[in-house]
C-alpha cells in the first residue's frame, strides 16, 4: 500500500473504533463519487467532510478533503478560473508545517498544475513543469503521487507540441516504476497515447488499449473507462474504421465536462465523411460545452472548441450560429496568459463567417411567418432551429410586439443551447410590459429557473409587485420550491390563493411543499381542493392518494381509488393487498438505493429486499411511494409485461424492526439444501436475500463448485452473537462452511476463519 493510503486506511480504522463508522464511510462514499463521474453527490458531501475535519482538528484530513474536492471541480467539472483561488489557497494549506509531511500535501501540487491547464494549458505550460518537477524531487516510484505528477508534466509538454518529448520522458518514468516493483501504471499512459495520437500512431494506441482492456479484471471507475473508450473512440476513428467508432461512442449525457474536449474530437473527425451527422442537435451540445467552459472559465478549452464548433455550424449552413459563438471565442481571448495563435484561428474562423453570410430574406411577409413554419411542418418539412431563427429575428424587428414571433424566435434560440440571447429577448420585451404578467414573462420565469439565475428571478417579480402581485408572489414561490425551501413556497402560495383562490398552479404547488415537510394531513387537504379545481383530476387524485396514505386516513384513499376506477379489497379500513412487485428507492446515507418491494395498495408498498450492508435498514418497513413513474416503462408492450417499475419513497408508515444486513457467501449446498436454510432463518424471524448465485469458483479439490451470496438481517432486539451462533448451527453440516467474516468481526469471534473460507475457495 502506497503512503497515502496507508494513512488513509489507519483513518478508517480510528473512525471506526471510535464509534465513527458512519463519517468513515462518507470519506469512502465522497472518494468513490469522485471516481465516478457522480459530480452533484460529490457536491453534496464536501460540507460534512470539512466538517469532520475541522471536529477532528485534524490537518492531514483538511488537505486530504481539499484535495478530493480539487479533484472533482478541477478534474471532473473542468473548471479553470473559478477553482483558481481555491487551489492556491489549498496549496498553501498544505505547504504550512502542521501538513506538509501529510502525503497528500504532494497531490496539491496536481491539482494547480491541472487548474492551470484548464484555465490555459500551453500558457502556463513552463509553470506547470517546474511545480511538477519540484515535487517530484521529493519522492521517489512508490509514492502513487508519482504517477500523477509525472503525467502532469507530461501533459504541459503535450500542450505545448511537443509529443516526441513525451514519449521519451514517460519512458524514462515507466522504467523507473518498474525497477521499483510498481505494477499498477497503466493511467501514465493516458498522456503517451494522447501524443502518439497526435503523431498519426493510431494502431499503436489502439492496440495498447486493447491490451490494456483485456487486462482488466475488476470494476473500474468512470474516471478510467469514458477516457478509455474515447481514446479508443478516436483511434477507431483516425484508422477509418467508422462504424465502430460510432457503436462505440459514449452518448453525449454520459459525459462529465473532463470529457467534453475527447468527445467533441471524435465527433469532428467522424463527421468529415459523415456530414449527415452534423445536426442542429449537436450544434447544441456543443453550445452546452462551451456555455460550461465559459462558466468555469476555462478559457483555452473554449476557444479550440469553439474553432470547431464554428467550421462545423458554417458545414451546416448555420452562420447565426457561427457569429455567436465567435462573439463568444473573442470575449475569451484577452484572458488568455498566453496567445499561441488563437487570435490568428480566430481571425480565419471570422473570415471564413464573413464570406459565408446568411440569406436571410423572409419566405413570406413577417405576419405570415409564424403560420408558415407551423404549415410547412405539418407538410413533413424537419423544424430546424438553426434555419428558422434567423428568418424569425430580422421578422422581429418589423414586429416587435408580437408575442407569437418572440416565442419562436426564443424557442428556435433554447432548442440551439443559445440561453443568454433567448434570455436577452425575453428581458427585452419583459421590461417594456410590467403592467401585467403575460405569456412572455411566464417564459422567461421558466428560463430562469432552468438555468438556476435565483437572483434574476427576483428581479423579475420585483418588476411586477404593483402591475402583477400575483405574478411577483408566484416567481418567488416557484424559486422557493426550487431551492427546497417548502416552508417560503407554502407562504408564497398561500399569498397568491388570497387574490387568486382558483389558481391552480399555487394550489399544487402548496400541497406538495406541505407533502415535502410532512404535513401530509393537510397536503390531502391541499390535494382534495385542487382536485375539485381541475376538469381532469387524475394526477392529483394519485397525489391525493400519497398524502392520505401517510395518515393513515383509508377512506379518503378509497374514495379517490375508486374516481380512478381501481378495484380494492373491502369497503372500509387499512388497505393490505397483495399485487405485483416494484422497485422503491431510497435516498439514505447520502447515496441512492433502490430495493425490491411487494405493492399493497394503490402508493403502498411493503420492502422485501434487505439493504446494503453497512446502510439503513429498510425491509419489512411499510412504505407510501409517489405514484410518478422514475423509469420509462417500454413501448413494446410484450416487454412491457416483465417490467418492474420504479417509484419514489415518500414516508415510512411502520419500520420493518429489523438490524443492520450481514453478507454470507460460501459454495451453494443445492436448491433443496439452500431453501431449508432460507426456511430456517425466516423461521428465526429473520430476511433473507440472494444477491448472486451460480458462478463458478476454484476450489483445492477436483470439484465443480459454485457460489451463492446472500444478505441476512434480524430483528433489532437481537444481538449479532445470536446470529452468528445461529448461521454456525444451521450451517454446520456443509461439506464446505460458509464465511460471514464482517458478523464475526462485529460479535468478537475470529474473522480470519471467514477470511480463510473465502480465500480457499476464490470468493
Amino acid at each position: 500500500m502506497n503512503h497515502l493510503w496507508k494513512w488513509v486506511a489507519k483513518l478508517d480504522d480510528d473512525l471506526n473504533e471510535a464509534g465513527q463508522g458512519a463519517s468513515a464511510r462518507m470519506l469512502s462514499q465522497f472518494t468513490d463519487h469522485v471516481c465516478d463521474f457522480e459530480i452533484e453527490r460529490a457536491e453534496a458531501l464536501v460540507p460534512e467532510a470539512k466538517a469532520l475535519a475541522k471536529s477532528l482538528s485534524n490537518p492531514w484530513l483538511e488537505v486530504f478533503v481539499g484535495h478530493w474536492e480539487m479533484r472533482n471541480r478541477i478534474g471532473n467539472k473542468m473548471e479553470g478560473e473559478t477553482a483558481l483561488a481555491d487551489t492556491v489557497a489549498l496549496f498553501e494549506r498544505a505547504h504550512r508545517a502542521d501538513a506538509i509531511d501529510c502525503p497528500q500535501s504532494v497531490c496539491v501540487t496536481q491539482d494547480l498544475s491541472a487548474c492551470y491547464a484548464n484555465i490555459d494549458g500551453p500558457g502556463w505550460a513552463t509553470e506547470r513543469r517546474e511545480i511538477a518537477e519540484e515535487t517530484l524531487r521529493r519522492i521517489d516510484p512508490s509514492w502513487n503521487c508519482y504517477i500523477c505528477l509525472s503525467s502532469e508534466y507530461a501533459s504541459a509538454l503535450y500542450d505545448e507540441g511537443r509529443h516526441e518529448e513525451v514519449l521519451s520522458y514517460l519512458d524514462a518514468r515507466v522504467a523507473e516504476l518498474e525497477a521499483a516493483g510498481i505494477e499498477d501504471i497503466e493511467s501514465i499512459h493516458d498522456t503517451r497515447y494522447d501524443s502518439m495520437l497526435k503523431l498519426g500512431r493510431a494502431d499503436e494506441v489502439l492496440r495498447g488499449l486493447e491490451a490494456a482492456e483485456a487486462a482488466i479484471d475488476y470494476v473500474e471507475s468512470e474516471q478510467c473507462r469514458l477516457p478509455r473508450l474515447l481514446r479508443k473512440t478516436l483511434a477507431l476513428a483516425m484508422l477509418e474504421r467508422d462504424d465502430e467508432a460510432w457503436e462505440l461512442l459514449p452518448q453525449w449525457s454520459d459525459m462529465a465536462p473532463q470529457c467534453y474536449p475527447k468527445w467533441i474530437a471524435c465527433v469532428d473527425l467522424l463527421l468529415q465523411r459523415a456530414p449527415e451527422r452534423n445536426t442542429w442537435q449537436l450544434g447544441s451540445r456543443l453550445q452546452e460545452a462551451l456555455d460550461h467552459c465559459a462558466q468555469v472559465g476555462a478559457h483555452r478549452p473554449l476557444i479550440d472548441n469553439a474553432a470547431i464548433a464554428i467550421r462545423l455550424a458554417l458545414a451546416r449552413g448555420a452562420v447565426w450560429n457561427a457569429r455567436r459563438i465567435l462573439k463568444l471565442a473573442r470575449r475569451h481571448l484577452p484572458l488568455l496568459r498566453g496567445d499561441h495563435g488563437a487570435r490568428a484561428l480566430l481571425d480565419r474562423l471570422e473570415q471564413a463567417i464573413d464570406s459565408k453570410s446568411a440569406d436571410t430574406r423572409l419566405p413570406v411577409a413577417a405576419e405570415q411567418l409564424v403560420d408558415w413554419l407551423v404549415q410547412r411542418g405539418e407538410q413533413g418539412h424537419a423544424r430546424n432551429p438553426e434555419e428558422e431563427v434567423e428568418w424569425v429575428l430580422q421578422a422581429l424587428t418589423q414586429r416587435p410586439e408580437d408575442q407569437d414571433l418572440l416565442l419562436l424566435a426564443v424557442s428556435a434560440q433554447q432548442a440551439c443551447a443559445a440561453h443568454i440571447d433567448a434570455q436577452a429577448l425575453l428581458w427585452n420585451y419583459v421590461e417594456r410590459h410590467t403592467a401585467q404578467a403575460d405569456s412572455i414573462s411566464a417564459a422567461l420565469l421558466d428560463s430562469l429557473l432552468q438555468q438556476g439565475q435565483g437572483q434574476q428571478v427576483e428581479r423579475l417579480a420585483s418588476l411586477f409587485e404593483q402591475g402583477s402581485p400575483v405574478f411577483a408572489a408566484w416567481c418567488r414561490a416557484k424559486l422557493a420550491a426550487q431551492e427546497k425551501n417548502w416552508n417560503a413556497a407554502n407562504t408564497a402560495c398561500e399569498a397568491i390563493l388570497s387574490i387568486d383562490p382558483q389558481m391552480v398552479g399555487a394550489h399544487h404547488l402548496k400541497a406538495l411543499a406541505l407533502r415535502q415537510q410532512k404535513q401530509f394531513s393537510a397536503a390531502a387537504t391541499a390535494y382534495q381542493g385542487l382536485i375539485d379545481l381541475l376538469e381532469e383530476p387524475r394526477p392529483a387524485l394519485w397525489d391525493h392518494m400519497t398524502a392520505a396514505s401517510a395518515v393513515g386516513d383509508w377512506d379518503a384513499v378509497r374514495r379517490s381509488a375508486k374516481r380512478l376506477e381501481m378495484e380494492l379489497t373491502g369497503e372500509s379500513g387499512p388497505i393490505q393487498e397483495e399485487w405485483h412487485w416494484v422497485i422503491i428507492r431510497f435516498h439514505d446515507d447520502g447515496d441512492t438505493f433502490d430495493y425490491y418491494a411487494q405493492r399493497t395498495g394503490p402508493v403502498t408498498a411493503r420492502i422485501v429486499e434487505n439493504a446494503v450492508p453497512g446502510k439503513t435498514q429498510h425491509v419489512l418497513d411499510e412504505i407510501v411511494f409517489d405514484a410518478t413513474f422514475l423509469e420509462t416503462p417500454p413501448e413494446d408492450e410484450e416487454a412491457r409485461k416483465d417490467f418492474v417499475y420504479t417509484y419514489e419513497a415518500v414516508h415510512v408508515m411502520s419500520s420493518g424492526e429489523h438490524a443492520r444486513s450481514w453478507a454470507v457467501e460460501g459454495v451453494d449446498p443445492g436448491e433443496e439444501r439452500f431453501e431449508r436454510l432460507r426456511a430456517d432463518l425466516i423461521a428465526r424471524a429473520c430476511q433473507v436475500w440472494v444477491y448472486r448465485s451460480g458462478y463458478a469458483l476454484t476450489s483445492e479439490e477436483d470439484e465443480a463448485l459454485t457460489g451463492v451470496l446472500f444478505t441476512i438481517a434480524a430483528p433489532i432486539a437481537r444481538p449479532a452473537i445470536e446470529l452468528h451462533t445461529m448461521l454456525e448451527e444451521l450451517t454446520a453440516d456443509l461439506k464446505h462452511p460458509m464465511a460471514w467474516p464482517s458478523l464475526a468481526e462485529q460479535c468478537s469471534a475470529n474473522p480470519e476463519i471467514h477470511r480463510a473460507r473465502l480465500e480457499r475457495y476464490g470468493l
